[in-house]
């Protein structure tokens, strides 16, 4: 069922549904119709019923009544005049119908005293007279014989050995006064039930009548909703399909109609967009194909820029290589000439001439840490990194201890932060914390307590980082761009011996792992080195 809606169109799934809507509210007003028109009926009913039990309270001669108290009343005249008067009432009665009276006994029990039925009624039902019990008595009218002050009609159908019956009851008085018993009206069921089956016979008739053009008004009102809807489909489709133009038509000026405008302003804005964003489109591919030229043109620059570094690498590297190879053979001859000078000839020369030869070997020592720096600097350059998970505070303990052996009598207070990680090539970052650590012995060489220190901190790039600190001469912080450059120092040679190219070294190293080195210092008040990797 739910695949065969499934596949209905919507104008058909429109008067489908229009058309069981109308069905059901067919049912609906012929079942309220019908209701109402039984409730009315089984009103009317009552009304008889009461009309029947006043007339028969009003017309019976109640002294008559009062004699009769066995059977053998039955053949006095007090009886048939009684029973007279309740056939004249019933004579009009075209329903099957009893009118009795009644009286209860010292044990409770009700028994007949005049029973009279019209020719509708099953004969025995005639035969009854004074004495017989009532044995299948009304249950609302039981518990409230003796009480019954005004005429009262059963809510629920009784049935006894008779039949079911509609029932009505009314006190009897004399004209004394005194209660005589209780009259009764029976009305049979079936005749009730009958009438209520003529109307619903009718009802099913009416609704035979109205279901099916009923139906079928809501099935074309139903299509004729969803025309609206389907234009807009179709409109939606045939702008999909990039028709811009497509107009929705407007035959009403209901809410359908307000979305069909709508809709038709939406096509004229896509409309004017479409044409401004194809002109767009056609400007921004002449300006990308212009940009394709010009990266053609630059990666063709770059390319040949690159050649050029490349060689001019290689070239800087071969010079590298000369410098500190070529050079540091005549260095060391000199240096050991000197030498052999001073041990072997030391006693022809005069102070002066043995200060001379001092400053030689000075220099030479100067000359070959340079030529140490160049190479270390040009390793740095071309030596391929590999990184692993480094303990900076190993290394830099490390490091340290070397330092503080070489000079045993130093006065040095060290720091250095436990798990300190940091991702690195372990050769290179080696000679980072070589140079850091070693400038920092360098400069507090004057200090009596010297105090180096190597820890970490928060970093908001969320990187590694170190730092290196110390509390010797410090710098000019003006000048920190210097101390990174090639062979530029801030501080005289004569006190603080070194070849220039450490820092230089360290910031090579640092940005070819793509992370930062700084410094802050004052002077004489130490620095500090940050390193983030």
């Amino acid at each position: 069922m739910k695949n065969f809606f499934k596949k209905l169109s919507l104008k058909k799934k429109f008067g489908l549904a229009f058309a069981v809507l109308c069905f059901i509210t067919t049912i609906v007003v012929t079942s309220a119709l019908y209701w109402c028109v039984r409730n009315e009926v089984r009103e009317n009913i009552r009304e008889n019923l009461n009309h029947i039990i006043d007339l028969s309270t009003l017309i019976i001669d109640t002294n008559d009544h009062a004699v009769l108290r066995s059977k053998s009343d039955m053949d006095s005249v007090e009886y048939k005049r009684v029973q007279k008067t309740f056939k004249r009432i019933l004579e009009k009665a075209k329903v099957t119908t009893y009118i009795y009276t009644m009286r209860q006994d010292e044990n409770g029990e009700i028994y007949f005293v005049v029973v009279v039925g019209n020719k509708y009624v099953p004969r025995i039902a005639n035969g009854l007279g004074i004495g017989d019990i009532y044995i299948d008595a009304n249950p609302e009218l039981v518990p409230i014989f003796s009480k019954i002050e005004n005429p009262i009609v059963a809510k629920n159908f009784n049935t006894d050995d008779w039949g079911t019956w509609l029932s009505a009851f009314a006190p009897i008085f004399t004209s004394d006064g005194k209660r005589d018993g209780v009259i009764g009206v029976d009305i049979a069921a079936s005749d009730v039930i009958k009438q209520e089956l003529q109307f619903l016979f009718v009802a099913i008739s009416m609704f035979l009548i109205i279901a099916p053009p009923f139906s079928m008004i809501g099935w074309w009102l139903g299509c004729h909703l969803a025309n609206p809807i389907l234009s807009l489909t179709e409109a939606a489709n045939r702008i999909a399909e990039g028709d811009f133009n497509y107009k929705v038509e407007v035959k009403t000026k209901d809410e359908i109609a307000k979305l069909a405008l709508s809709f038709n302003r939406m096509t004229e804005v896509l409309s004017k967009n479409t044409k401004f964003l194809e002109a767009e489109i056609l400007r921004r591919k002449k300006i990308e194909n212009e940009h394709r030229r010009l990266n053609k043109d630059l990666e063709y620059r770059v390319a040949e820029r690159t050649k050029d570094l490349e060689i001019a690498n290689r070239e800087l590297e071969a010079f590298t290589f000369v410098v500190a190879h070529d050079l540091r053979a005549p260095l060391r001859n000199i240096h050991g000439f000197s030498e052999i000078l001073i041990d072997d000839y030391g006693h022809k020369f005069d102070e002066i001439g043995l200060e001379y030869l001092r400053y030689l070997q000075e220099s030479c020592d100067e000359m070959d840490d340079l030529i140490k720096g160049l190479l270390e600097l040009s390793n740095s350059m071309k030596a391929s990194i590999v990184c692993e998970n480094i303990d900076v505070s190993a290394m830099a303990s490390k490091i340290l201890k070397n330092f503080c052996d070489s000079d045993p009598e130093r006065n040095i207070t060290i720091s250095v932060k436990d798990n300190i990680y940091v991702w690195s090539d372990p050769k290179l970052l080696k000679i980072v914390l070589e140079n850091l650590i070693g400038n920092a012995w360098k400069y507090t060489k004057n200090r009596n307590n010297t105090f180096i220190e190597v820890g970490s901190y928060n970093n908001q790039k969320k990187k590694y980082s170190f730092y290196v600190k110390d509390n010797g001469v410090g710098f000019d912080i003006n000048f920190v761009e210097k101390i990174f450059l090639p062979f530029q120092r801030l501080h005289n040679s004569d006190e603080f011996p070194g070849s220039g190219i450490g820092l230089a070294t360290v910031q090579w190293i640092i940005q070819r792992h793509r992370g930062d080195v700084w410094a802050e210092s004052k002077i004489d008040e130490g620095a500090v080195f940050y390193v983030n990797i």
